[in-house]
């Protein structure tokens, strides 16, 4: 079998001259969930992918340059990538880089003896173009889709307006929903949008690469206060003021803990205003990967406190989770729907049916309230559960499996 995986990852060795270039640091979230993938699959399949890749980098002016070059390249020994090259302009860059996304799986299939599986990731509306072309042409080609979440719904969390062009683009998205031959979803009541009921599927809500596994250390002698992390969207309804009010509270009644928080949003006024006015606030920004590793391993909890309301909470699953539990300490987050029952016996839920900011406060009081070895034995608890069932090599045995009943067919 031969895979063709569709990505918009970055080079590594590049991504700092991206960041220079924009101006800003450049989110990995997508980057590096595409990135475990690709390793989940190699180590399934024993061989390189080829990926046909397009940079994720901003559109023209805010980034720079306006033609982006097409260039061979190789993200491990032995691959056969293509880094695809369009104008970056609004409007031309979806057809450039349809065009080229087209031309570089043709090339890459074209001669292939072997049993052809093309993946993207996320419905671009390029790479959908282009897959569909190929699936035109060459009809017993494979082709799966990973959905992170469904743009439809993802509207309302980022503010697209009725009638835009970001409204059209995210209709023109889900036009394609129902093209592919199979999918991995990250909750099982994503199948809901698949009009063909009996298609295969399979089920990913998220990984770890197992590379970022660190000593789990304990807090700074010199530091007397508990640490509450929180990291990610900083969205009035992931509850960031009650999050914050919360701690108020605690620190009102003890004194004792710090809410550190790292990331950007529409509330990050607020928030830098509020590590302004009390000294056991503090915002961090955005933080790259390792920095966030290290202020993980500073902290006594680390919490999610959006709530379980909206209909995007049955079709997403949050990508901190996992990351949180990987670190070896404990969690405090609200059971949402999309997060599966086998996490309930590593993460403390707070309780949905009382006031939010009370619930919170005792949520984080039950845990600063164990002794410093309970809450180590329940950090490691959470690590090895991350550790022995949702490394990447592990999770993606679930699409070697899917493709595998598919071909036996």
């Amino acid at each position: 079998m031969k895979v063709v995986f569709c990505t918009r990852v970055y080079n590594m060795e590049d991504y700092e001259k991206y960041c220079a270039k924009a101006g800003h640091n450049l989110s990995l979230s997508d980057s590096n969930f595409t990135h475990r993938f690709i390793e989940g699959i190699e180590a399934n399949i024993r061989s390189p992918i080829a990926l046909v890749n397009v940079t994720p980098i901003p559109g023209f002016p805010q980034y720079p340059d306006i033609i982006i070059k097409t260039r061979t390249w190789k993200h491990t020994e032995k691959a056969n990538d293509i880094e695809c090259g369009y104008i970056n302009l609004p409007i031309i860059k979806q057809y450039t880089r349809s065009r080229r996304i087209y031309h570089s799986l043709k090339k890459l299939i074209s001669d292939e003896k072997d049993k052809i599986q093309i993946v993207t990731y996320d419905l671009h509306v390029d790479a959908c173009v282009a897959i569909q072309k190929i699936k035109n042409a060459y009809p017993d080609i494979h082709t799966t889709v990973i959905l992170p979440d469904i743009p439809e719904l993802m509207m309302d969390v980022r503010k697209i307006k009725k009638g835009s062009l970001a409204e059209k683009y995210v209709k023109k998205q889900m036009s394609y929903i129902n093209m592919f031959d199979s999918y991995v979803f990250v909750t099982r009541y994503m199948h809901d949008f698949i009009s063909d009921i009996n298609k295969p599927y399979t089920i990913i809500e998220g990984m770890w690469s197992g590379k970022t596994k660190k000593k789990v250390e304990k807090r700074e002698i010199n530091n007397t206060r508990n640490i509450v992390l929180y990291s990610g969207l900083l969205a009035e309804e992931y509850c960031i003021h009650e999050l914050v009010q919360a701690i108020v509270k605690i620190n009102e009644m003890y004194d004792y803990c710090e809410l550190w928080i790292c990331g950007d949003g529409q509330e990050r006024d607020y928030v830098a205003d509020m590590s302004q006015k009390f000294n056991y606030i503090k915002y961090f920004g955005y933080v790259n990967s390792n920095e966030m590793e290290n202020l993980q391993q500073k902290a006594t909890l680390l919490i999610n406190p959006r709530p379980n309301e909206g209909k995007y909470t049955r079709y997403s699953f949050p990508s901190k989770t996992i990351s949180y539990l990987a670190a070896g300490k404990p969690v405090i987050a609200y059971k949402l729907d999309g997060i599966p029952d086998e996490y309930d016996k590593h993460i403390i839920y707070i309780d949905s049916l009382r006031e939010r900011t009370e619930s919170i406060v005792d949520s984080i009081k039950s845990i600063l309230e164990l002794t410093e070895e309970e809450r180590e034995v329940m950090g490691r608890d959470n690590m090895r559960f991350i550790e022995s069932n949702k490394q990447s090599k592990i999770m993606c045995k679930r699409i070697i499996q899917m493709w595998s009943k598919i071909c036996s067919k």
